[in-house]
């Protein structure tokens, strides 16, 4: 699959509806606090703009909370991001609508990124400017910042076709000693609604801060399935991982 791909509207619904003919499964995706949540789900009936399916009880869990989910079949050349119109726990129902391409950051996700517990800062080094944010997400290859201000690309002279390099300076929760980390700014986004800047940078650490962060990031993961376990267990008392 290629990022510049493209699929018609006619052509989506098309593949929805051999899906239901073959009984076939697609695959869901979905990513709760950054943890990847991905179970296969059925086509139950196809209307004029949404489509319904029988899903793990697990993922209309997440998809309620994340408030969209991504499908890959392979009778689509593109991975969709859809919305849901209803989510039922009960019959494991979801009903979809307005789908789109995933865009390309979601295909190029290769490494696990994890959200802290807590928002803590991180320092943006961009030549003699400082910005300071507070982390979004984080994995061995890569943080999203969240900064406040519309106008963040000026503060920090950023040139986005430049790859522009940045430092990221920030102390992991429970540990005494600062982190430096460096990388290239790949995009930067206006928050929708906000006055919030999110900037996406992809980072090259040192083996011995690697390590660090695998470690936080491992024992953050097992934080994050313990707490979905137990939103999945109030929720789908009767089902079973």
């Amino acid at each position: 699959m290629t990022p510049t791909t493209t699929v018609t509207r006619e052509e989506i619904f098309k593949a929805f509806s051999t899906l239901i003919e073959t009984h076939s499964s697609l695959q869901l995706h979905n990513f709760f606090r950054g943890v990847p949540v991905n179970f296969p789900a059925l086509v139950t009936s196809v209307g004029q703009d949404t489509i319904a399916l029988k899903v793990h009880c697990l993922q209309s869990v997440v998809i309620s909370i994340e408030k969209r989910t991504y499908i890959k079949s392979d009778l689509l050349p593109i991975f969709l991001r859809a919305f849901p119109k209803t989510v039922n726990f009960n019959s494991q129902e979801v009903v979809l609508t307005h789908f789109s391409s995933a865009g390309k950051s979601f295909i190029e996700r290769s490494y696990l990124r994890v959200q802290p517990e807590e928002p803590f800062n991180v320092g943006i080094l961009s030549g003699e400017s400082l910005i300071t944010g507070t982390l979004a997400d984080i994995s061995i290859r890569g943080a999203g910042i969240f900064a406040f201000g519309a106008y963040i690309p000026e503060q920090i002279s950023v040139d986005l076709s430049g790859n522009s390099r940045v430092g990221l300076d920030f102390s992991l929760p429970g540990m005494e000693k600062s982190i430096h980390v460096v990388g290239t700014i790949t995009n930067i986004t206006r928050e929708k609604g906000t006055m919030m800047t999110r900037i996406g940078v992809q980072t090259s650490p040192e083996p011995d801060v690697e390590t660090v962060l695998m470690e936080y990031i491992d024992r953050r993961r097992a934080d994050i399935l313990d707490e979905l376990q137990r939103i999945y267990q109030r929720t789908c008392p009767s089902k079973k991982v």
